[in-house]
């Protein structure tokens, strides 16, 4: 890509935006790929009226209650989706007596109440609020929420990764300093119960059962 610099602009995007001027960025793909930053003299989002299906729409999830007694499953539910991504919402408040696989789609989860534990097939890592969770699709695990948890869930069938940063640098976004990866636990004693997979794949759940628990990596590279 070559930088073309026209008019009143920023020697760096994102800082030190002219006076009375606000700045937009446009891209082909999100963060990724082709992009340019418009500096303008009035806000592009600063309409009076919009008529058809491109209106915005705001959604308040916070009056969602799952039904009494729900799991993580059950608590779950859909709001937006299209052929690669789902966008879901999800509050709970007891541990997970059951791991869970999405062989269908990675997700993310962003935090937006309560702190608890990750247990996955990669081990453990706490969470708290405004943490964002990274889950690689066909990765199992299990939430234990230490405080009641909201969740804004991003499942995409598409491999999420971090986007190009090109001339921004690699702080760009985020500073690759602050990702935590989880840690492998203790090898576990035997079990004496029964430990219960669920698999969603195709829309569909199939329920997988152990004589130990499926949570049992010691090491990974």
């Amino acid at each position: 890509m070559i930088p073309h610099i026209k008019g009143l602009v920023t020697k760096q995007a994102h800082v030190d935006i002219p006076e009375n001027t606000v700045e937009e960025e446009y891209a082909r793909n999100g963060f990724s790929g082709g992009y340019a930053h418009l500096y303008r003299s009035e806000a592009p989002v600063g309409w009076t009226r919009i008529e058809g299906p491109l209106r915005p729409r705001a959604f308040d999830l916070r009056s969602y209650v799952p039904p009494s007694g729900a799991d993580f499953l059950a608590s779950r539910r859909d709001y937006l989706f299209n052929d690669d991504v789902t966008i879901s919402y999800a509050r709970i408040g007891e541990s997970m007596d059951f791991a869970f696989r999405n062989a269908d789609a990675d997700e993310v989860f962003f935090v937006h109440a309560g702190q608890g534990e990750l247990e996955s097939d990669f081990g453990f890592s706490q969470y708290a609020e405004g943490d964002y969770l990274v889950i690689p699709r066909g990765t199992a695990y299990r939430l234990t929420p230490r405080a009641a948890t909201e969740l804004l869930i991003i499942q995409c069938t598409s491999e999420v990764r971090f986007p190009e940063k090109g001339m921004l640098g690699q702080h760009a976004l985020f500073d690759p300093a602050v990702v935590r990866v989880p840690e492998p636990g203790p090898r576990k004693a035997k079990a004496t119960r029964e430990f219960e997979l669920r698999v969603l794949h195709r829309g569909e759940i199939t329920r997988i059962f152990y004589p130990f628990d499926p949570l049992n990596t010691v090491g990974w590279k």
